[in-house]
């Protein structure tokens, strides 16, 4: 049973794979993209756990940065944006207020 679930969840991943490619680039694509899934598949099913753990261990946790690198850098251009925005609208209005305030008070004393 275990067998025929790990099989059929590779023709699944395939399948699914080979739709996202056709939806991203087009028809003519899937070929390449079933024969480079069936070249790793079978690499991956022949080829020992450690060699791929290996591999692959240190090139994936140094890809974790990129999407951190990027949401952090988005952050902060949107905070910035929006906050010095509004900074620059509430200093105006303070500008606003105290000279209409002083105004008032120079009226007062005349």
């Amino acid at each position: 049973a275990m067998c025929c679930f790990a099989f059929s969840t590779i023709i699944g991943w395939g399948l699914y794979g080979a739709r996202c490619v056709e939806f991203l680039f087009g028809d003519k694509t899937t070929k390449v993209f079933y024969i480079a899934y069936s070249l790793i598949s079978i690499v991956g099913a022949t080829v020992s756990l450690d060699l791929i753990w290996g591999i692959f261990k240190n090139v994936t946790q140094k890809q974790k940065i990129y999407p951190l690198a990027i949401m952090a850098a988005a952050f902060i251009y949107t905070w910035f944006t929006k906050f010095s925005t509004l900074y620059l609208v509430l200093g105006c209005i303070a500008v606003a207020v105290v000279s209409f305030l002083l105004n008032k008070r120079k009226e007062g004393e005349k």
